[in-house]
């Protein structure tokens, strides 16, 4: 019994682990390597069918706008005063609660998902989404994974966004989320809270390819380039609930509803100051399946 305790409390550890290491990841690969002094809206007019003249934006650099600031800053608090004890001699066992409460989960569980959902963006009809998850019980009710997946966003017809950007907008995310179980393991159907919160990163293709001065970091010109797509980084959280319409030792089926929003930063990846995409609300509608070992 206390090797499945260790077993888990390890699980988790590496969870939040990966979680860390790959927000690192993506955000070195899609953080935003230029300098320019544009702004989003005027790259869309530049892009638009309706553009008159010459597809060039006006990037002129000042480096005194230059922020230094961190558009998102991910801190890890903790107890200061909290320690693992490390010396087997000395090392007191788990309170037998803390051990006996894992009986009836499995230590480790796949989640392949899928679903749609509505945004309160004018801009964009439908959201459809697939989504990966790694998670296993800490204990008895609490559940903890790391997630990812990719969506996509049609523009409505109706949008000024239609004349400037080809098919849409689709976005990647990873992020890490949480389930407390209502109802117990032996019961047929579960009905659980979760939130979560991640990384996502949107991306879209221009219709029609533009020019704009790129600029070093001391705001010298390094010449013009054609720009064809761009995206943004964003930050997520969500709440919502689920129910396990069936669960069984190593199986689950069932549904979840997450209201959440996603707050876009302020520069774009080829470093037009963001003016066109706000925070998005919404509200997904998913449905999954769920293996156990």
């Amino acid at each position: 019994m206390l090797q499945k305790y260790n077993f888990i409390n390890r699980q988790s550890i590496l969870l939040l682990c990966l979680l860390i290491l790959s927000g690192l990841a993506l955000q070195s690969c899609f953080g935003t390597s230029k300098h320019r002094g544009g702004k989003l809206s005027d790259a869309m007019e530049a892009s638009s069918d309706d553009h008159e003249g010459e597809r060039k934006v006006d990037t002129r650099h000042d480096p005194d706008e230059e922020d230094d600031d961190e558009d998102y800053v991910i801190g890890i608090a903790g107890d200061p005063d909290a320690y693992i004890e490390t010396d087997s001699a000395h090392a007191e066992p788990p309170p037998e609660q803390s051990i006996d409460i894992i009986e009836g989960r499995n230590n480790a569980w796949l989640t392949i998902a899928g679903g749609t959902g509505v945004m309160r963006e004018e801009d964009f009809y439908g959201w459809n989404h697939f989504n990966l998850a790694l998670g296993g019980f800490i204990a008895e009710r609490h559940y903890l994974e790391i997630n990812a997946g990719i969506s996509g966003a049609p523009i409505q017809e109706t949008s000024l966004l239609s004349e400037s950007l080809d098919n849409g907008v689709f976005l990647l995310k990873l992020g890490a989320g949480y389930k407390f179980y209502t109802t117990p393991p032996h019961t047929f159907m579960g009905l659980y809270l979760c939130g979560g919160l991640g990384y996502a990163y949107m991306r879209w293709s221009y219709k029609n390819p533009f020019e704009a001065m790129a600029y070093d970091e001391y705001g010298n010109e390094l010449g013009m380039e054609t720009i064809s797509s761009d995206g943004v980084s964003g930050f997520e959280m969500y709440i919502g609930a689920g129910l396990n319409v069936v669960q069984t030792e190593g199986f689950q089926l069932g549904g979840e509803v997450l209201p959440g929003f996603i707050a876009w930063g302020g520069e774009t990846s080829e470093g037009f100051d963001n003016d066109v995409f706000n925070t998005f609300y919404y509200t997904k509608l998913k449905v999954f399946i769920r293996f156990g070992w």
